[in-house]
């Protein structure tokens, strides 16, 4: 061609040229090759504009409608391009979104480069898959359902399951991809089948596939990486072979939010997760054999750091772990085997409580919670095989290390409150099922001053235990309410000792021994009933114990107590209260039943034998009181020091008591005799000597109980008690010398009875009080009550004494108490009769046998019949006035009766005229009116006044005093003069002025 034109230039430059001849012709395979060339390009431009233009142009337009057909949503596609010359396909914002175009599947651009080594691999060859910002949502349903699966293709039954056994006969297909890479992959998941729906994002995601093979061995390395959210990620690098199914890898899961995971699962769960991090490392293998899937996992590990777990709702965490790991696990599936090389936790706090039902917190805390009927779903059949070997388990090492754990029992009304810190425990070789002994130390420091050790050996099948335990300073106050609800007792100070060897191997003779010795320290209880201290001690020692349970022996050697206090009083019934606070009865024994018979005869218990050799008492100290003598015997004993002997559980064993001390540190009170409190039924035979007691120190109790304090007086007692099966006989020789009591106080509890009274009444003309108890009784009849009777007869008695007064009073000098309690006077009349004269003079003597009393003497006129005695007195004393001279001075004589009832009714005419100016109206014509009528008239006229009533009573009260003092000679200090009283007593004629009783 170039020549061509070169020869037409030439030709056309030149016109003087001569026409040079025509070339020859081409050689035909030249035209044949020209031609070919021309059909390959445009076969190859075809091939480009078919691979360029129109394939993607037909992918464009037919995956959507294709797909969304098929799938039954939206499918949208950014652009499709496709390289035929290097075989690279690329789709570009791919999208399959819900019915309301919100997105559901997608990505962002999907890269593949089949490359022409499929023709020589005989095998679809990818060599490289790169799919970026790939996309999904991920949901289920309120129903249980899964979004993704309405994307199945719309298919038959029959052809599904078809398709299913075709695909399941053909064996793998070979592929092979060299590289296949996802990059910032995200999913977006919901589970609203859930009470509380849950949302989490996985973003980024990515994966790298190296040298895959279907069929052929190769390296097949994968490594695959995804956030859940900040920190939180999963990392898994390994290979993975399809043909034999084998995967070697590594697993990681860092950061892993406790949180995020219980938000998943807190409908189903009781507590709540408030913070903490898990950590999990791994290596495994996995290999799918002819008969069993293989799998083991080496150098495993789990980690929690700062885990805080609560009730739902709660602020305070129940657990807050800071740090829990597991090392070292090895697993074996085939095997059923798990070894773990280590368990090390540390830091802990844990609050726990035992809630009134008797039921621990945890329980309830971590029991599943039932799930709503819209998440029930049926479960699926269990593939545990019963045949199957059993797994194993061994923990080489467990090591817990500054636990502090807070617990409460609020079983009873006051919840006992224990803190536990530096709780640390060691085991080793651990093993499940357990087999043999493992070596375990354990230590903890309980509420801040008691520490508790133990070290030794312990099995679990059967529970064995060969322990060396310590016990130091343990406090007693926190286990109160246990004491209260077996004694009526309150423990306010104390700690116990322990230190010795437990032994425990379960047989039928014997399942617990301890040899070893014992302590308690510091104690002060105080008796609940009475808010008075009960036993203290500086020490107490226990030696040398040997205790076998359940039914063997207890063994004392020797008990030394340093300085004991002990309040001890003898109830009603004549027991002492120790005994009786470490019984409390309160709840109501069952009542057997004849329709309830037995179906196996019981075997009665055989009492547990007891034997202490002695018990020493050193420098002790009691308060003494005695409820069955009233009033209260109560006291301090002082320097106590004695020794009892020989206690024993066997019925004829006597225990010498040997005791002496000083009350109030003056007075010496002496103990002896013999005891046997240990025996089934307790033998007591005691002297309890004390001699003048000085009764200010009880002056604290009579303040309160009495309503006045104690200034001066003494006591002296001469007890003995005997109680032997049950038969009690008591003789009480109680003296009270000089008892006085100072001013009264406002004690909310004070008796409401006249205390001065009562002792003014009591206490002789020598100061003295003198009562004489003696009390018999058989215990075992239902109806003796010691400390009742006791109580009600002295009761009765003050009750009588200062209720009835003056029958004490007339006793004394052998007379009616009634007749000295008043004196009569004629109605309208201030003289006292002469016949009781002799009833004041009696009074008068029996004062003088209880000069600590003062009489009140209150006269008393009744308004209507003292009233009208001087009415008429008034209206007798107007007539005289009115009488002739003659008349008044009597110098009429022999008048007749039908004289003197003339001159009276023309008295009264005239009287009446004097007031009223004239004569009523006749009731008849003719006929006069009666002088009883007149005279009843005039009484009206004639009134009197409360003044003048008053004045009689008060009269009548001073000629008692007046005769009181002048004729009986009583000191007139003693005689108190109270206001007249109105009131109607008038009764045969008399009116009784009243005489009381007070203490001066």
């Amino acid at each position: 061609m170039e020549s061509s034109a070169y020869r037409r230039s030439a030709e056309e430059s030149s016109d003087t040229q001569a026409v040079r001849p025509p070339p020859p012709p081409r050689p035909r395979w030249m035209r044949r090759l020209r031609t070919l060339s021309l059909i390959l390009v445009g076969l190859i431009a075809l091939y480009a504009l078919l691979g360029f233009l129109a394939l993607p142009a037909y992918l464009r337009a037919k995956i959507p409608v294709m797909l969304s057909e098929q799938l039954g949503h939206p499918v949208t596609v950014g652009d499709i391009t496709f390289n035929p010359f290097t075989l690279t396909l690329t789709v570009k914002e791919f999208d399959i979104s819900e019915q309301d175009a919100s997105p559901l599947i997608g990505f962002e651009e999907l890269y593949v480069n089949m490359g022409f080594s499929s023709l020589t691999n005989r095998a679809p060859t990818f060599d490289q898959i790169r799919l970026r910002v790939p996309y999904g949502l991920v949901k289920i349903r309120h129903d249980g359902t899964l979004n993704l699966l309405d994307l199945r293709p719309k298919t038959t039954n029959a052809a599904a399951s078809s398709s299913f056994k075709t695909a399941e006969a053909r064996s793998l297909p070979s592929l092979v991809i060299r590289s296949l890479e996802i990059e910032q992959g995200a999913v977006e998941f919901h589970d609203e089948s859930r009470p509380t729906p849950f949302n989490a994002d996985i973003v980024p995601i990515s994966l790298t596939l190296k040298n895959f093979r279907t069929l052929h061995a190769g390296d097949n390395a994968f490594a695959f990486k995804a956030e859940f959210e900040a920190g939180e990620s999963l990392e898994w690098q390994g290979t993975l072979l399809l043909n034999p199914v084998r995967s070697d890898g590594r697993m990681a899961i860092s950061g892993l939010k406790t949180r995020s995971v219980w938000e998943y699962i807190q409908d189903r769960v009781g507590f709540e997760i408030t913070g903490g991090l898990i950590q999990v490392d791994a290596t495994y293998h996995v290999e799918a054999g002819t008969d069993a899937l293989h799998a083991t996992v080496s150098d495993g590990a789990i980690g929690l750091v700062n885990l805080t777990l609560s009730e739902k709702g709660a602020h305070a965490p129940l657990i807050a772990l800071p740090e829990f790991s597991v090392t070292g696990i090895q697993a074996d599936l085939l095997e059923r085997h798990v070894e773990i090389g280590s368990v090390q936790t540390n830091g802990a706090r844990i609050r726990a409580w035992i809630d009134r039902d008797g039921t621990i917190n945890y329980r309830n805390l971590f029991a599943p919670v039932q799930e709503n009927a819209h998440t029930n779903a049926s479960s699926p059949p269990s593939t545990f095989d019963r045949q199957q070997t059993p797994w194993t388990a061994m923990l080489k090492k467990i090591s817990l290390e500054d636990y502090g754990v807070s617990m409460e029992d609020r079983r009873s009304s006051s919840p006992v409150r224990l803190d536990l810190a530096g709780l640390r425990m060691n085991a080793s070789n651990v093993t499940y099922p357990p087999t043999g002994e493992l070596d375990l130390t354990a230590s903890v420091q309980v509420n801040t001053t008691g520490n508790i050790s133990a070290s030794g050996k312990i099995g679990l099948n059967p529970i064995t235990a060969d322990m060396q335990v310590e016990v130091t300073e343990l406090p007693l106050t926190p286990f109160q309410p246990y004491v209260s609800q077996a004694a009526h007792a309150e423990v306010r100070h104390g700690s116990a000792n322990l230190k010795g060897r437990l032994h425990y191997q379960p047989t039928e003779k014997q399942s617990i021994r301890f040899r070893g010795d014992a302590s308690v320290t510091k104690l002060a209880t105080v008796d609940a009933q009475l808010n008075k201290d009960l036993v203290n001690w500086d020490d107490l020692q226990i030696k040398t114990i040997d205790l076998a349970l359940p039914t063997e022996h207890v063994t004392i050697g020797q008990v030394i107590a340093t300085n004991p206090y002990a309040d001890i009083i003898i109830s009603a019934d004549r027991t002492v209260n120790i005994r009786t606070i470490l019984t409390k009865s309160d709840q109501p024994k069952p009542t057997p039943t004849t329709e309830s018979a037995p179906t196996k005869k019981s075997v009665p218990l055989r009492p547990l034998p007891i034997a202490i050799g002695s018990v020493k008492i050193n420098g002790g100290s009691a308060h003494f009181a005695d409820f069955s003598v009233q009033p209260i015997v109560d006291t301090g004993i002082y320097g106590l020091n004695g020794t009892i002997k020989g206690l024993s559980s066997k019925e004829q064993t006597r225990a010498d008591v040997t005791v002496q001390g000083e009350v109030d540190k003056y007075a010496p009170v002496n103990i002896t005799g013999q005891i046997n409190p240990l025996s089934h039924e307790a033998f007591s035979n005691l002297n309890v000597s004390f001699k003048n007691v000085e009764l200010t120190t009880l002056s604290p109790y009579s303040t309160k109980f009495a309503g006045y304090p104690i200034v001066k007086g003494k006591l002296s007692m001469d007890l003995h008690y005997k109680l032997d099966h049950r038969q009690l006989e008591a003789n009480n020789d109680v003296l009270i010398d000089q008892l006085t009591l100072g001013d009264k106080t406002d004690s909310p509890d004070a008796t409401s009875l006249p205390v001065k009274l009562a002792i003014a009444l009591l206490k002789d003309r020598h100061g003295r009080i003198n009562i004489d108890l003696p009390v018999k009784g058989d215990l075992n009849n239902p109806e003796f009550e010691y400390g009742k009777l006791i109580w009600n007869v002295f009761t009765n008695l003050l009750t009588k004494v200062v209720t009835s007064p003056f029958s004490l009073m007339a006793k004394l000098i052998g007379g009616s108490g009634e007749e000295l309690s008043e004196v009569p006077f004629p109605v309208g009349s201030v003289e006292i009769p002469a016949e009781k004269l002799p009833r004041l003079k009696a009074l008068a003597k029996s004062l003088e046998e209880r000069p600590a009393l003062q009489l009140e003497v209150s006269g008393i006129a009744d308004p209507v019949a003292d009233g009208a005695a001087l009415s008429e007195a008034k209206l007798q004393s107007e007539l005289d006035a009115l009488k002739p001279e003659a008349g008044k001075n009597g110098r009429r004589s022999h008048p007749s009766a039908e004289a003197d009832d003339t001159e009276s009714a023309s008295l009264l005419k005239a009287l009446y005229m004097k007031k009223f100016g004239r004569l009523p109206d006749q009731t008849e014509q003719h006929r006069p009116i009666p002088p009883e009528q007149l005279r009843e008239r005039l009484l009206h006229a004639f009134p009197v006044e409360d003044a003048e009533l008053r004045l009689l009573a008060q009269e009548r009260g001073k000629q008692i005093q007046h005769f009181l003092i002048t004729e009986a000679g009583i000191p007139a200090d003693r005689i108190f003069l109270l206001d007249g009283k109105l009131t109607t007593r008038a009764q045969n004629g008399a009116v009784a002025s009243q005489l009381s009783l007070t203490a001066g």
